[in-house]
């Protein structure tokens, strides 16, 4: 059992962890919408808006009770991105509901100076207003995916870096709790001739920095490459075992999974190889990176091997398009890589010799990022990686 040495930041990485579930579960529902084009009402209550004196727990409680009309809608959900702002999202019309809402806010303030009460809801409509809604509540475009053995990116936080001690914990952790909470599904959408994004396949992955909040608190899980590297090959026999269970991929579809090349080669991948339902044979892509191709090519290769005997596809996680230059994907024998898109990529020509429809363009979520891809003859798309 982990200790904690002060409650109080237990408790504040708990929040911080909520709040980030909260952002990515609202940045993958924003981008489904826009993928689909399908209609949804959202109102946004921005109480960043008030003064230090009337933004206190309490009232912020209160604001947030005077949303619950709303929850009543068709598919209605509800979001804290941030300690003062509150998204719910909703599907059809709600019009009673929605003017409920905004007037208990307005009234809860409206005797405050200077503040017009009105201001601190705002209604929007999906898809058309997704860029407004990114803006109001500072949600990324595009939100890192965590790659196994690579460092998160830092949310400024300073917490003390994981140790051999504290990895050992958590290890030991790991054994015995329930993981399924923190496995995630994200989307891999292809562009149809029709220029609709629809659903490719999904991402199984955990989230890294729930998990480490939970089970890890007051540490950054990260802070030590090295140890945090160790600490994914863990969290791949986590995944490889949940996978094996009875019944656990029944109905499944087509999916991909982050995997170290050593877990190719441990005991739980023959197990989840061996409960993997006939349906998904040839449907499942293994997500490997270039260190392990680097580090010790001739367990690349026989790992690589025995994959494709299997049945599985295989994508290289690369960055910048040097990386594909360096290790281009015939020689690296896999049949899709993945490009990182950044704004820098936007001045970059794919090469005659890369055949597009074998490239997933990752944080793609952004109309900016598709329509680089669009372009570049990419029709694959991931939102988060």
């Amino acid at each position: 059992m982990i200790k904690v040495r002060r409650p109080e930041v237990a408790e504040d990485e708990v929040s911080r962890a909520r709040m980030l579930a909260d952002t990515r579960a609202l940045a993958g529902l924003l981008e489904a919408c826009e993928a689909a084009d399908v209609e949804r009402q959202a109102l946004v209550l921005r109480l960043s808006r008030l003064p230090p004196e009337l933004a206190r727990p309490h009232h912020i409680r209160m604001a947030r009770a005077a949303l619950e009309p709303l929850l009543t809608a068709d598919r209605a959900r509800l979001f804290h991105p941030t300690p003062t702002e509150t998204v719910v999202i909703w599907r059809g019309d709600a019009g009673a509901a929605l003017a409920d809402s905004r007037r208990a806010v307005a009234y809860l303030f409206g005797d405050a100076a200077g503040i017009d009460a009105a201001s601190l809801t705002e209604h929007l409509v999906l898809p058309r207003d997704a860029v407004a809604l990114r803006r109001l509540v500072r949600l990324p475009a595009d939100e890192p995916e965590q790659l196994p053995g690579e460092a998160l990116e830092p949310d400024g936080a300073s917490l003390p870096p994981i140790d051999m001690a504290a990895l050992a914990s958590l290890e030991a952790s790991l054994a015995t709790a329930d993981l399924t909470r923190f496995i995630q599904r994200r989307a891999i959408r292809r562009l149809s001739p029709d220029g609709r994004l629809r659903l490719a396949w999904e991402k199984r992955c955990f989230s890294v920095v729930e998990l480490g909040a939970a089970l890890l608190p007051g540490h950054a899980i990260d802070g030590d490459p090295w140890l945090f590297r160790r600490l994914t090959r863990t969290l791949d026999r986590r995944m490889l075992a949940t996978l094996s269970a009875p019944d656990a991929l029944i109905d499944a579809p087509a999916f991909s999974l982050n995997l170290n090349v050593a877990s190719l080669l441990a005991p739980e991948f023959l197990k989840f190889d061996a409960a993997l339902p006939s349906g998904l044979r040839g449907r499942v892509t293994l997500d490997l990176l270039p260190i392990d191709a680097l580090g010790d090519p001739a367990t690349y290769i026989f790992a690589r091997d025995f994959a494709r005997a299997r049945g599985y596809r295989l994508l290289m996680r690369l960055g910048a398009p040097s990386q594909l230059a360096l290790l281009p994907a015939e020689r690296l024998g896999v049949d899709l890589v993945q490009l990182r898109w950044t704004e820098a990529l936007a001045g970059w020509t794919p090469p005659p010799s890369l055949d597009t429809a074998t490239v997933v363009l990752g944080r793609a979520a952004g109309p900016r990022a598709r329509a680089w891809g669009r372009d570049a003859g990419i029709t694959l798309f991931a939102g988060e990686s």
